[in-house]
């Protein structure tokens, strides 16, 4: 850490002397650079190993959507299955929304 980004202070404002004071701590916050797209820069990194994963679970629960929906009894199972997908779109990637999004119109578009 650098002193520039380093805050000490006592809320009470009884610190040493070096401390901030309350007022001058809200300041300096007040004054700090907002993280520009806060959501993206806490993307998940998918690596070349997980991605192998994702795109097996996303296929095994594809396979299951299709045989669920040639199944008029299975809706519950397809149904399941459009929820788990979605649940993976949680991650915020733009490669598991594309994979996910390709594997759910796949066999909408086959029925």
């Amino acid at each position: 850490l650098t002193q520039e980004s380093l805050f000490v202070f006592d809320p009470s404002d009884e610190g040493e002397e070096s401390f901030l004071k309350r007022d001058e701590i809200i300041d300096a916050i007040n004054k700090l650079t907002p993280v520009p797209e806060y959501a993206k820069s806490l993307q998940v990194l998918i690596t070349p190993d997980s991605e192998k994963c994702i795109r097996d679970i996303i296929e095994d629960l594809q396979k299951e959507l299709e045989q669920g929906m040639l199944d008029s009894e299975k809706g519950d199972i397809v149904l399941d299955k459009l929820k788990c997908m979605h649940e993976l779109k949680r991650l915020d990637s733009d490669f598991v929304n594309q994979i996910v999004d390709n594997a759910i119109h796949r066999p909408l578009r086959a029925a």
